[in-house]
């Protein structure tokens, strides 16, 4: 037992690494909560086996979400083939058509009558 700053006993806890070998990075989180003080008692080893099991548990969803994302993305690649370059441009004049079709903007409506700078010109815009 040491002294605390009033002057009350305290109990002094500390580390002994395996081969003598400073690393921290060993010791579990349940370990340093007890050696700073945070805990009152040691966690005992039906805890760490029960955290052990948790942490395990949560390994295995993380991968499952991983692998259920890989393959949600994979099935929306393969019904989006506009991926490659000509694919974007087509897409994009697609749009455009689409646009001027419906007469909201393009050549010949009735923005681009009213007001030039109003209307949008493809040739224009620059990403």
């Amino acid at each position: 037992m040491e002294k605390g700053r009033e002057g009350e006993d305290v109990e002094k806890r500390s580390v002994r690494y395996a081969n003598g070998e400073y690393d921290p990075k060993t010791v579990p989180p349940e370990w340093w909560s007890w050696l700073s003080m945070a805990r009152r008692e040691p966690p005992t080893e039906e805890l760490m086996a029960e955290i052990e099991r948790m942490r395990e548990s949560t390994k295995a969803k993380a991968e499952a979400l991983k692998v259920d994302e890989l393959r949600r993305r994979a099935e929306r690649d393969s019904s989006h083939p506009q991926d490659n370059e000509q694919g974007m441009e087509q897409g994009l004049d697609s749009l455009l058509q689409d646009l001027g079709h419906k007469g909201n903007i393009g050549p010949g409506t009735k923005a681009e009558d009213e007001d030039q700078d109003l209307a949008w010109k493809p040739e224009a815009w620059k990403p």
